[in-house]
């Protein structure tokens, strides 16, 4: 019994090693990016006051982005994606650049995703 005990203890231990190994890759990926750049999940968009909002990767918290029309439609709800920005005097997020990592969830292959 002894040993049915210690194998469930090791087991647990390295369940909770991948885990912690795995949470501690998606926790840095923003920063990882470098400044200017979240990576997050859209999770809204307001296509009249031009802006969406994102899950950032790191922080799990939204984050509002202005944007302009031709750039707004390269984007949908649950879209993984890579966003490039500057901020205003007033504090505002504004998108330059948006590359689409996964669409809707899946990984995309095409002109505007990242390849792993």
């Amino acid at each position: 019994m002894k040993n049915k005990t210690r194998l469930g203890l090791l087991a647990g231990f390295f369940i909770v090693l991948f885990g912690v190994s795995i949470g501690s890759n998606l926790v840095s990926a923003c920063s990882n990016l470098g400044p200017g750049k979240h990576m997050g999940v859209v999770k809204m968009i307001d296509s009249v006051k031009g802006a969406f909002t994102l899950v950032d990767a790191e922080t799990r918290r939204p984050v509002r982005f202005m944007i302009g029309e031709d750039l707004l439609k390269t984007v949908k709800i649950n879209d993984t994606i890579v966003v490039t920005y500057h901020q205003t005097e007033k504090g505002q997020f504004v998108a330059k650049e948006i590359v689409v990592h996964a669409v809707g969830g899946t990984f995309s292959s095409g002109p505007n995703s990242l390849h792993f």
